[in-house]
This record gives structure tokens, C-alpha cells and sequence, in this order.
């Protein structure tokens, strides 16, 4: 009953939070449907017996674990800060019906929640809320994702990590998927494998899509056409 009534509290109505246009189907998929899956793509990952997290440690996951997601607070925004991402996993530690709960803060652990795209149908790209932060000149917070490739059973790996700022956007092919998050571009083949990756401090923009071939347009207005092989 008291897992209930915490996870009641975690994924009920929180704190009023004013997203930037373009964040709301995102935020809305991340708080929805639990319980979700999730892996631990950090270092060992110190799980906490308190809420707040400064309660005695109750056990270490290690890196590449699977974890079950109970739970996730709410992003709220925090005074004297550009906007952070006040949120808590509740992870299962132990099998069996009567599972130990943990907290540990979000950042470290993958989440498959929200498909973005499909590579293939064994490979999708998925998007994890982060964070959240004030950007200048926008109304709103804007949240920091980070998007996911998973090949059928396998862990997930990082593809982009970023600011929502313009909105995700994607453009599926029949073999892969091209995906831009806040001036990043990354064109996936089926395999989820990168094909192509714009340069590191140079914004990119995709333009459009034919058959297996992606259209990226950088800062100086040049275009780049990227073919993308069928295995």
C-alpha cells in the first residue's frame, strides 16, 4: 500500500509547469503508462531508500541494467536556476511479487517511453525527458531530451542528446530514420547505425526526404543529400 499511494503521489498532478510551444506531446508521453522500462546507461548507480534521496543507500545497479520504472516526479521550475528536471525513478531491485523500491534521479537511466521513430520494426528511437531550462527570447521551458536507438533486445545506445529548441522532428525512411534535436542532425540506417552526423557547433536543419535519401541544409544555406543504404 505505501508503494501505491508513493507512486500515486509521483506520477499524480504536480506543480504547474509552463512549456515552451512544441514541448506538450513530449512532456505528455513522458508521464503516462507506467510501469515503463528502463536501463542504466551510466556508471554504477547508487539507489537511495528516501525520496529525497538522503536516506541510507539500499543498493548499487550496475551499468547496462534493466530496471523497472515505477515512477517519475514532476519537472518543476526551480528559483535562482535556468530549470532542472526534479525527477525520480522508483526501480524494482529484487524479483518476486513484493519488489524493494529505490530512488535514484533520472539522468543516468535510459527510459523507453515515447518512440520518435522506427528504423525498422525491430529498431526504434525513442526520447527520454532530461531536464527542462529557461531559453532567452522563448515564452516557457523548454525540455533537454536525449533519443535512444534500441535494436531488438539489445541495450540501448546514445544517439542525440540536447535542447528541444526548435521541436524535435523526425523523417522516417523505409530502411532508417533521419532525426534533428536542437540544431543536431543524425541520419540512422535500419540498423539504427549512424550514417551520417552534422559537425560538432554548426546548426543543421533537414529539408525533406525521397525514397532512401536525406536532404540536410546547414547554417551558410548549403544542402547535403545523404543516401542511406538498404541492407
Amino acid at each position: 500500500m505505501t508503494l501505491f499511494l508513493l507512486l500515486a503521489a509521483l506520477a499524480g498532478e504536480g506543480r504547474p509547469l509552463t512549456l515552451a510551444p512544441g514541448q506538450g506531446n513530449l512532456y505528455t508521453a513522458h508521464w503516462r503508462d507506467f510501469p515503463k522500462v528502463g536501463w542504466v546507461a551510466s556508471g554504477e548507480l547508487p539507489v537511495s531508500s528516501s525520496p529525497q534521496l538522503a536516506g541510507p543507500m539500499a543498493g548499487v545497479v550496475g551499468k547496462g541494467s534493466t530496471v523497472e520504472v515505477g515512477g517519475l516526479g514532476t519537472p518543476v521550475p526551480q528559483p535562482g536556476s535556468l530549470g532542472v528536471l526534479e525527477e525520480v525513478l522508483v526501480l524494482s531491485l529484487g524479483e518476486g511479487p513484493l519488489h524493494r523500491a529505490g530512488y535514484v534521479l533520472a539522468r543516468g537511466v535510459a527510459v523507453f517511453e515515447t518512440i520518435v521513430a522506427r528504423c525498422s520494426p525491430s529498431v526504434v528511437v525513442f526520447a527520454t525527458v532530461v531536464g527542462s531550462r529557461f531559453v532567452e527570447g522563448v515564452s516557457g521551458m523548454v525540455l533537454d531530451l536525449e533519443l535512444w536507438v534500441r535494436r531488438g533486445d539489445a541495450l540501448p545506445s546514445l544517439v542525440l542528446a540536447g535542447t528541444n529548441q526548435p521541436p524535435l522532428e523526425t523523417l522516417p525512411l523505409s530502411r532508417g530514420a533521419a532525426v534533428a534535436l536542437g540544431g543536431q542532425v543524425v541520419v540512422l540506417d535500419g540498423q539504427g547505425s549512424p550514417v551520417w552526423r552534422s559537425p560538432a557547433g554548426e546548426s543543421w536543419v533537414l529539408e525533406g526526404a525521397s525514397g532512401q535519401e536525406v536532404r540536410v541544409r546547414g547554417a551558410s544555406g548549403a544542402s547535403v543529400a545523404i543516401g542511406v543504404p538498404i541492407e
